[in-house]
């Protein structure tokens, strides 16, 4: 590496921020651009061939044209990033022609503009009087948090900041979030009611991980309404954004990123989200923030301490999908700091303390196997298998600034950060989390796993800074990208405080009480005109069967997780042999169980008849042939 005073005083960031590094990671990202912009019509040509056989609610998802981009890119963006890895390795001297000042900066005023022209065009941005506004708020917040992290305060104060940290986080969290969906809120409430009920793992349908559900089983025991479950969710996250702070001081040199990412993390994971934080649970940081314990671990022990085994293989069975992935990236991760040429033990010792590292994960993996009958989620297998809701990625995708951004973070992470196996932890992690984007390609969705992104760019902020001896432009370069994150949501800043507005000038906070009401008069009326078996056709059937105390019966939990027209079909007729009344609510359910009945073969040999009840209530009956 070429290191002259001459070539400092042309290029002051040299040593951090070399341009050919960074016009050969930007090349290959048009590469990988332009390759996808050609193959996604490919890629994106898959149908669904069991539409004919798809349950009502589930037809909105088969309409839209399936492709393969989950297990294309899943497997790209490793390769994508090794590949931008090995050439900035392989490339470690300067090229000069790459090397040129004037050259770095017209290209990235390119690629800065390609990026910006779809956010403008998009009407992302408000009118120019709330723009102001909004922008000498975060100024003053910038400079106060940069105030704060130079002030050096006792326990007692630490304290108290927490805690009040902690009330806001759940002010805000309750103000922002809409009414709970008992439709989301049924995928785990439905499961929670099969474990209540005694049932066997394996034996009934769980939609997401194993720690939601006991959570809900928690909430039951409670006997919380929907609207108090939220608000316990709320707090729940408020606890984990303190993880996030505690986590973001202790891996960051510097507080002032730390406090600024805090700051960003509020704004896009918490306040840009459509319907709050925990409106719709399975967005909730208990599914898609469970990397953030596990960087703590790794700062604090390391990657060969047996707690960070256990740590990893605890994540593994709270959740399978994403916690198996956590636990092979940990694995691998592993195994390259201890077969690493450089350090000096015996083969034997490497593998003995390796194996002693993967028992606890093998237990793990063979206990999960063992209750579950697989290792890895059932439900994440059959919703994969079916083809359906899975979405084009757009050209103008915001997953493109991630895709450009990610080989520049792993390159100042490698080069500059000293925990080099965390650096690449928190890469895989980020890896890892776009599956999710990945399966269900709207922009939202890259909201909901925003943690993680956020994490590696103040990091690589804090990281600059500290390798350019403190310079004040690492603190305007954080400034500065802080500033446009929180901008780039503005509109969903300015949506948030109308909510916060009407809520208050309504009075309406409990937004779930007339649902309640609904809920105790319709189950007066069943316990009074039915007996205890009743089976509830429903979009929130997991909600009411725990209101009112009815069995959760059939395999999918809830009802509305049933697939095929044939298998619902044939499961109401058993049902109603065994005596269970059928009964529908809302009325809007009607038309579509009546579709499932009369398209299925079940009905040659008889016929379902409804009646109308009271309430919304729908019964139905089927009849055989005489």
């Amino acid at each position: 590496m070429i290191d002259s005073p001459k070539i400092r005083r042309a290029w002051p960031y040299k040593t951090i921020l070399e341009p050919s590094s960074i016009l050969i990671l930007n090349a290959l990202f048009l590469v990988f651009y332009f390759l996808f912009a050609f193959f996604s019509p490919h890629i994106h040509t898959y149908k669904c061939s069991l539409v004919p056989n798809l349950n009502p609610w589930y037809m909105i998802f088969a309409g839209e044209t399936d492709g393969a981009e989950l297990p294309i890119l899943f497997v790209g963006m490793p390769i994508y990033l090794g590949i931008g890895f090995l050439l900035t390795r392989w490339f470690q001297k300067p090229i000069s022609i790459l090397n040129n000042f004037y050259l770095f900066i017209l290209y990235s005023i390119g690629i800065f503009g390609v990026f910006a022209h779809h956010y403008w065009v998009s009407g992302a941005f408000i009118n120019l009087d709330t723009f102001l506004v909004i922008l000498t708020i975060l100024s003053l917040l910038l400079l106060v948090l940069y105030k704060q992290a130079k002030t050096t305060f006792s326990s007692f104060q630490n304290w108290v900041q927490t805690l009040f940290l902690f009330a806001l986080f759940c002010l805000i969290g309750w103000l922002i979030s809409s009414q709970a969906s008992s439709f989301d809120y049924s995928f785990m409430l439905a499961p929670a009611n099969k474990i209540r009920q005694g049932e066997a793992f394996g034996s009934f349908f769980m939609q997401y991980n194993l720690l939601s559900t006991y959570v809900f089983v928690a909430f039951q025991k409670l006997r919380l309404t929907i609207e108090e479950m939220k608000l316990m969710l709320i707090v729940i996250f408020s606890f984990y954004l303190l993880l996030y702070n505690l986590v973001a001081k202790h891996v960051f040199a510097n507080k002032t990123f730390a406090n600024w990412f805090m700051l960003c993390l509020l704004v896009v994971r918490i306040i840009s989200i459509t319907d709050g934080p925990v409106s719709l649970p399975q967005v909730s940081c208990l599914r898609l923030d469970l990397w953030v314990p596990l960087v703590f671990l790794i700062w604090r022990f390391g990657f060969t301490h047996i707690l960070s085994s256990i740590g990893f293989s605890l994540v593994y069975m709270a959740d399978d999908t994403w916690g198996l992935l956590y636990l092979a990236l940990y694995l691998l991760i592993l195994s390259f700091i201890l077969f690493e040429p450089s350090i000096k033990k015996g083969k034997k010792l490497l593998i003995f303390e390796l194996g002693k590292l993967i028992l606890i994960p093998l237990i793990a993996i063979t206990f999960h196997l063992f209750l579950f009958g697989t290792i890895d989620s059932a439900a994440g297998k059959m919703y994969a298998n079916l083809h359906i809701g899975f979405l084009p990625i757009g050209l103008f995708s915001s997953f493109w600034i991630i895709a450009f951004s990610l080989p520049l973070a792993n390159w100042v992470l490698y080069k500059h950060f000293k925990n080099k196996p965390l650096g690449f932890l928190l890469i895989g992690f980020a890896c890892i989390q776009l599956a999710y984007f990945f399966g269900r390609s709207h922009e939202h969705n890259l909201l909901n796993i925003s943690g993680i992104f956020l994490f590696i760019l103040f990091l690589c902020l804090d990281v600059i800074y500290e390798a350019n001896n403190k310079s004040k432009t690492g603190i305007y370069l954080g400034a500065f990208m802080s500033i446009a994150i929180c901008l780039n949501f503005s509109a969903e800043i300015k949506t948030k405080v109308r909510l916060v507005q009407d809520k208050f000038l309504s009075g309406k906070f409990n937004e779930g009480k007339e649902f309640e009401i609904q809920i105790t008069q319709i189950n007066g009326y069943l316990k009074e005109h039915y007996s205890s078996k009743v089976l509830l056709i429903s979009d929130a059937d997991g909600y009411l069967n725990y209101k009112m105390g009815y069995e959760q019966t059939g395999f999918f939990a809830p009802f509305v997780a049933s697939i095929y027209t044939h298998e619902t079909a044939k499961f109401l007729e058993e049902k109603q042999a065994q005596g269970y009344s059928l009964i529908i609510y809302p009325v809007s359910y009607k038309n579509l169980v009546q579709d499932i009945l009369s398209l299925n073969s079940i009905c040659t040999h008889g016929s379902f008849c409804q009646e109308q009840l009271p309430l919304g209530l729908t019964e139905i009956k089927f009849l055989p042939n005489r």
